[in-house]
């Protein structure tokens, strides 16, 4: 087998693996060994929090949403002065506002298609 003929199946098996898409689903246990993963994942969800508060306050405020760009500066200074929320890292932190930002734009697409007027917030 050459080189080329194992890269191109390399290749192969790779877009195979990135078409397929799998869900893992984990149940932590009370144990000292998951206690930095689970303090970690709670304050990832602290931020996630924060960030869909700030995105709704900042809608019923101006009636438009929040600049991603705007998110992710005011959380990396609130990331500063919070101990808790340094535990998760700071690209972790600009893809949770990241994510929140494609399903805005994308629940605002999909509500423009199939509903008109004013859209009421909770």
């Amino acid at each position: 087998m050459s080189i080329f003929s194992y890269i191109c199946c390399h290749f192969a098996v790779i877009y195979i693996v990135i078409d397929i898409m799998k869900t893992y689903r984990f149940k932590f246990y009370q144990h000292k060994r998951n206690r930095y993963l689970k303090r970690t994942i709670n304050a990832s969800a602290s931020i996630y929090n924060h960030c869909i508060a700030l995105h709704k306050g900042y809608y019923r405020m101006f009636g438009k949403t929040l600049n991603c760009a705007k998110l992710q500066k005011h959380i990396a200074k609130l990331r500063n002065r919070n101990p808790y929320w340094q535990l998760v890292g700071s690209q972790a932190v600009q893809d949770i506002c990241q994510r929140i930002e494609r399903g805005y734009k994308l629940f605002l697409t999909i509500t423009k298609k199939t509903f008109s007027g004013n859209l009421p917030i909770d």
